[in-house]
């Protein structure tokens, strides 16, 4: 392998390691938990922050979080473990939606 290939293929391991995720979340009342809905990264995370802008939702940016949801699969429910966090999180969008 010459030297170019070998240095492009560790470079783009490593974009592929720091690229930004993003992961949408949505709450019907009807169920027990909060839902995967969406999750991508690169140019589709950047996707789905633009289409969160767009709406007026709130982005809530933390990445330890983001990483630990995007191990769900789409339409999961999140796990029982993150009941706390993921409440406070749509209490600071609550909050944040009514100007406070």
């Amino acid at each position: 392998m010459s030297k170019f290939n070998n240095r492009f293929n560790k470079e783009a391991k490593k974009d592929y390691k720091t690229q930004k995720k993003a992961v949408a979340l949505s709450y019907d009342s009807e169920k027990k938990a909060p839902q995967l809905v969406a999750k991508g990264e690169g140019l589709l995370a950047e996707k789905i922050s633009a289409i969160a802008e767009e709406n007026k939702v709130p982005i809530v940016n933390d990445e330890e979080l983001t990483k630990t949801l995007y191990k769900l699969e789409i339409y999961e429910t999140i796990p029982e473990e993150l009941f706390e966090i993921i409440a406070a999180v749509y209490t600071y969008i609550m909050l944040k939606r009514d100007g406070k």
